[in-house]
Formats: structure tokens, C-alpha cells, sequence
């Protein structure tokens, strides 16, 4: 039988193992995708080094591309087209039944049932359901996606990850032209929320973030003013903004961010995915200036469509390849690791 490898995770070691998998014969619904590349999130270093809980052991990596190489039966992808062999996707993170009451009420991504490519146990047989392998097997309840040949792996890996949780953001965020906007954390979902942001006309988008490399790179995603903090940006304004993001999970800067929203603006907070300092608001000022809070936590398929329609919108202008620092091939993902943990890029790719 032909095998295949996955870089496997076990809960406590900050080292991956290579394993050799079986190769699988897709069933009915099922596809065979050779993996082009897959990116680093940052939520998959968190869970090497500990500060994450997953299950174990699995293979990592959800920012991924690759190519079908096996199916048994006729499968559409997410806007009705038909796939066949050699064609280039990508798929969405979570795995939803689509039937529960959560799925019914335009939750898939809290699906009672949800299974999350790269976050399922993994034995000796499989299932190949992480990115940092050559091979996966996507359930017939995957929703996929049919990528265009021309758009770069450097630019498209994060679309269902990092882009998509951002297209969520936004749609609750409403309309974006003429309004000023405040992104916390220039991070891969901070920058790309700037240029979407840029894209939409925004009047005025503030950056805030500690690292320094981060917070000038900014300046190419639609960074109107760029500070570490509120002192070095801000004047007393107390109205100042219409919109605040929060990607950085920042308690502290949630909590200044609350005093500069004006009438009828929109707090939306992503970035708090670990356990964080509680938060302490002032119930009186948010009913009175009619403030808005949301959560969100991954996305719908809807909102990956929308993601890779804005990367092929936008990847000529705004240097979205130049976030990948790197790129290993698989056996050398420790490598990786290594350097994404001590460097501390955007991304880094692997390429089996």
C-alpha cells in the first residue's frame, strides 16, 4: 500500500514526529487533495508551546491549499461548480452536519456535532485531516472551494483562516466607507482587516501594536496613524471612532478602546481566543452612547467565499505575499517552528 506523511502533534512535546499514513481510497463524497502549502497560524505555535489546548495526537496546519487527486463520485464545491481531478481548492476549517439547531440558526462553525480540519485525533490509519502532511482526505461534509490557478499560494493559504474570520468581522461591522476605524493588533487578520478596510474607503484607520516591525508594515495595508499605544496616537477625543477591532486579544487596550467609540459605534473583539484579565465596562455609557459589542469566533462558508473573492480583488495591491517569510518542505517543519517561534513572522509556509 502507498503511503504519505504527516508531521503528528503529541500534548507535551514541542517537537513534531513524521509518521508515515496509509494512503486512502476516497468514498462516496470524499476527496483526495495533495497539499500544495500550508501556513503556520499563529493559534498552531500556541498549541506546540503548550498555551493551547488540542486534542492529541493530531496533525496540525488549517491554512492550506492543494490539489484533488482522487474522488469517487460526482462533488460540487461551494458555488455549485463541478469538481474533477487536477483542480486546485481550498475548504473551510470547520466540518458542520448541518442539520443540528445551531446549523439551522446560522451557526455551522458551532455546529453541535463540528469536526475542525487540523484538530482531530489521529492514529496510525488517519483520518489525514491536518495541512502539514502531503495528502488529506476531506469528509463528504467538507465545504470547498475552487481556487483560480493564478493567485499565489503565499497570498491564498490564510484565506480560510486568518481572511475569512476577518469577512466576518466585517459584515458585522457594516458599512465601512467614511468611517474611522481603530485595529488592534497588526497581526495577519489586523493587516488584512486594514486593507479591506482601505478597499471599502474607510475616512481614517488607526493601528495600534507593540511589535515594531509589525506596526510599520501596516503603513502598506491602510494605516492612516500607527502607535504602540493610545498616548502615541490619540488626542482626548472621546468620540472618536465608529469602529474598534480588537485582534490582539489586548484586555488593556479593549478596555481604553471603550472611551473613544462615539454614538452608535461597534466594539468587535476576535482576538481573545485564550484565557485573558476579565473586562470591567460602564453599563450607563454603553446604553447611553448605544454601543454595540460582538464576538466572533470562526466563520461561515459564506464568509470564505467572500475572502477569496477579496484576495483575487486585491492581491495586486496591497503586498500580501510578502507576509510569508519563508517556506520549508515538510520534513523540516521542526525547522519552521523554530524559526516562526524565535523570528516571530507573519506566516511561514510549508510545502511538502
Amino acid at each position: 500500500m502507498s503511503t504519505c506523511r504527516g508531521a503528528v502533534f503529541f500534548e507535551g512535546e514541542q517537537v513534531l514526529a513524521i509518521k508515515k499514513f496509509p494512503i486512502p481510497e476516497p468514498k462516496q463524497g470524499e476527496l483526495l487533495v495533495k497539499v500544495e502549502a500550508c501556513t503556520i497560524c499563529g493559534s498552531d505555535i500556541h498549541t506546540i508551546q503548550g498555551k493551547r489546548s488540542e486534542k492529541s495526537p493530531t496533525i496540525l496546519g488549517h491554512e492550506v491549499v492543494g490539489t484533488i487527486i482522487d474522488l469517487s463520485s460526482p462533488v460540487r464545491d461551494f458555488n455549485g461548480l463541478q469538481l474533477e481531478v487536477g483542480h486546485r481548492i481550498t475548504w473551510s476549517v470547520c466540518f458542520s452536519c448541518r442539520n443540528c439547531d445551531r446549523c439551522r440558526n446560522d451557526m455551522p462553525q458551532k455546529c453541535r456535532y463540528l469536526k475542525k480540519f487540523g484538530h482531530e485525533y489521529v492514529d496510525e490509519d488517519g483520518p489525514l485531516l491536518g495541512g502539514f502532511s502531503d495528502i488529506v482526505l476531506l469528509p463528504a461534509q467538507a465545504t470547498v472551494f475552487q481556487i483560480s490557478p493564478e493567485i499565489k499560494s503565499t497570498v491564498i493559504c490564510p484565506v480560510n483562516c486568518a481572511t475569512a474570520t476577518v469577512i466576518a468581522s466585517m459584515e458585522l461591522a457594516g458599512k465601512v466607507k467614511n468611517k474611522s476605524v481603530l485595529i488592534i493588533g497588526a497581526g495577519m487578520l489586523g493587516l488584512t482587516a486594514g486593507a479591506y478596510c482601505k478597499s471599502r474607503k474607510a475616512k481614517e484607520i488607526v493601528f495600534l501594536d507593540q511589535n515594531k516591525k509589525r506596526i510599520e508594515l501596516s503603513k502598506s495595508f491602510g494605516a492612516t496613524k500607527i502607535g504602540s499605544s493610545f498616548t502615541d496616537c490619540m488626542d482626548d477625543n472621546a468620540d472618536a471612532f465608529d469602529l474598534v477591532f480588537d485582534f490582539a486579544g489586548s484586555t488593556q487596550l479593549i478596555q481604553q478602546s471603550v472611551d473613544f467609540l462615539t454614538i452608535g459605534g461597534k466594539l468587535i473583539l476576535v482576538g481573545t481566543v485564550m484565557p485573558a484579565p476579565e473586562l470591567t465596562l460602564k453599563p450607563e455609557s454603553l446604553v447611553r452612547k448605544l454601543i454595540s459589542i460582538y464576538g466572533v469566533h470562526n466563520y461561515r462558508p459564506e464568509h470564505l467565499n467572500k475572502a477569496i473573492e477579496f484576495l483575487l480583488e486585491q492581491a495586486d495591491n496591497y503586498p500580501f505575499s510578502e507576509l510569508v517569510e519563508r517556506s520549508f518542505p515538510l520534513e523540516k517543519i521542526n525547522e519552521a517552528i523554530e524559526f516562526a517561534t524565535n523570528f516571530k513572522p507573519l506566516r511561514v509556509m510549508i510545502e511538502p
